[in-house]
């Protein structure tokens, strides 16, 4: 990035106004500071609403969350940055930005989480330097604004406009743009037009407009608040495409078409299916990070196991596991049209050559019956099973843990402080056994009894995800039971029975569902079972599939209006 300085204080002063206010109005000239919702943010402040505030209570369905200011995430700004002025990565290597922080969900887009730190808004900046050296290079802005030959104070305009918009979601106010106007007015005649366009691409990308999504609404009666078409419009695009609404979008905005939970359940079908009715590509891309997260394998290459306990987990074995979790998502849900019961229960994966050589079964490429023993659905997946076990061991604790937090949404509280350490692996005891003696310690045994159990139809598994007939060469008792599974305690033997007795189950359709939504929202799942209760029924049922439930977010009460 070449050097670039203020030429001036004034200067320095537009820029601070043009990046230092938020509209969450719809282009009709109405402003609002961005401190008038509560005082200086210290980081501390997610903004109006609070997703820490519980929504969903006994009786509660079909309920609106609550008003939003929504930091983009760190994939979100970049897609639409490069949406915005068609920057591949030859031309732009990407945000200089801190990642995204996972919620105690594992997804990196929890609204209450997203803050702008003092880190983050210092690394924004030198982003958005980058972005406007690229921006304002002569041959790239001929293409992008053919007037910029001549300039002057028409072209700004039209730069601002048009480039303003998709990067605010929004037309620019008159306010907004005479401030552009003066920018240009400010630059131009020391650092020509190519100054201004960095200048204004600077304070464009450091805007609350851009760098916040509004769920904030206007006020409407009965309903609470009413998102505006254009918020609409950028929830839909960013829930099923992952950036900014485009062109056609906004301009159905502008028209008002936007209004009714009928023309945004069409326009949300539009942005997720093909014209042959089956997943988009932007909608797959979408619903494969969510099963990364929600599954716990974001991390997996970084994951080790001891080497001479579980040879061959390689580097190339643990990417082909996440190439198998996409590969089993695209044939059972997006393929196939699959619900809840197909996630769990699929007798088959997907494998590549490594992963069918480090298994002992299948065939490379192509879709492969799962064995007797090695159970089925995303339980039976290598990444997944490996992902929640130690570098030593499999963990019944952490199994069962998953299983409970992310298909029951029912996670044991945190252990007390003075709970002890599980005895350490010797090949005189199984793995159960050392964890069934932890367990009968009676400040233990409450939170343990409601994971181990359904950890240890896991064990024929091993912490590579390979099945074993043995544990340090005694036989394997993979029986268990799961407690309160719809009001009951349902006993099973071993990981098939495990599945089935999950896949039947309407509270693991209601959390899936709820989880799903978690992901779409950004907010926790506690939060998300009321919003999002119609199609969680209808994927309990199985009249919906996973695919078509995520659709049908779209026509939830929460995706017009606030509370």
């Amino acid at each position: 990035m070449s050097a670039r300085c203020l030429p001036r204080f004034g200067l320095a002063a537009a820029l601070l106004g043009l990046t230092g206010c938020y509209s969450g109005q719809s282009g009709d000239g109405g402003e609002t500071d961005g401190e008038s919702e509560g005082g200086e943010d210290d980081g501390d402040n997610p903004g109006p609403g609070d997703p820490g505030v519980p929504l969903c209570d006994a009786d509660s369905s079909d309920v609106a969350g609550p008003r939003l200011l929504r930091r983009l995430t760190v994939p979100e700004l970049d897609a639409s940055v490069r949406s915005t002025f068609g920057l591949d990565a030859a031309a732009w290597a990407g945000p200089e930005l801190p990642p995204d922080p996972a919620a105690s969900s594992g997804f990196t887009n929890d609204a209450d989480r997203l803050r702008v730190s003092e880190a983050f808004a210092g690394s924004l900046q030198s982003t958005a330097e980058g972005v406007a050296e690229q921006v304002s290079e002569p041959a790239r802005l001929a293409g992008l604004l053919p007037c910029s030959s001549q300039g002057g104070s028409d072209c700004a305009k039209e730069f601002v406009e048009r480039y303003g918009a998709l990067l605010y979601r929004r037309p620019l106010t008159e306010v907004e743009l005479a401030r552009f106007a003066d920018l240009h007015a400010e630059v131009s005649p020391e650092e020509g037009f190519a100054g201004f366009v960095y200048w204004a691409t600077v304070a464009l990308m450091q805007s609350p407009n851009f760098v916040y999504r509004s769920e904030l609404g206007d006020p409407g009666g009965d309903e609470g608040y009413t998102l505006s078409p254009y918020e609409v419009a950028t929830a839909l695009a960013y829930t099923f495409t992952g950036t900014q609404p485009d062109a056609a979008l906004l301009e159905q905005a502008a028209a008002g078409g936007l209004q009714t939970s009928e023309a945004i359940v069409a326009a949300a079908r539009a942005l997720a299916k093909d014209a042959d009715d089956r997943p988009s590509a932007a909608l797959r891309a979408r619903l494969h990070a969510f099963n990364r997260q929600w599954l716990g394998l974001s991390s997996l290459a970084n994951l080790d196991k001891d080497s001479t306990l579980y040879p061959g987990f390689t580097p190339e074995v643990k990417a082909s596991m996440q190439v198998e979790l996409d590969g089993f998502l695209e044939q059972v849900i997006f393929e196939e049209g699959g619900g809840v019961q197909e996630l769990l229960t699929a007798d088959h994966s997907v494998l590549d050559a490594a992963l069918a050589s480090f298994y002992g079964f299948g065939e490379a490429g192509g879709v492969s019956a799962k064995p007797a023993g090695w159970g089925t659905g995303i339980l039976s997946l290598g990444g997944v099973l490996a992902a929640h076990s130690t570098y030593l061991a499999t963990s019944p604790t952490q199994r069962g843990y998953m299983v409970r937090s992310k298909l029951l949404c029912d996670p044991p509280p945190p252990p007390p402080p003075d709970v002890g350490d599980l005895p350490e692996p010797s090949a005189t005891e199984t793995t159960r056994q050392r964890y069934e003696m932890h367990a009968s310690n009676p400040s233990c045994a409450g939170c343990h009894n409601l994971m181990d159990p359904i950890g240890y139809g896991f064990e024929s598994l091993d912490a590579s995800g390979r099945f074993r007939e043995t544990d340090n060469g005694y036989a394997i008792d993979n029986s268990g039971s799961i407690v309160g599974l719809d009001g009951e305690s349902v006993d099973f033997v071993g990981p098939v029975e495990l599945a089935n007795a999950l896949a039947g189950s309407d509270a693991v359709a209601e959390c899936v569902t709820a989880q799903m939504a978690s992901y779409a929202f950004g907010l926790e799942s506690d939060n998300t079972r009321c919003i999002v209760d119609g199609p969680a029924a209808q994927v309990a049922s199985g009249e919906l599939g996973l695919v078509d439930a995520f659709v049908a977010f779209a026509g939830t009460r929460h995706f017009l209006h606030r509370n």
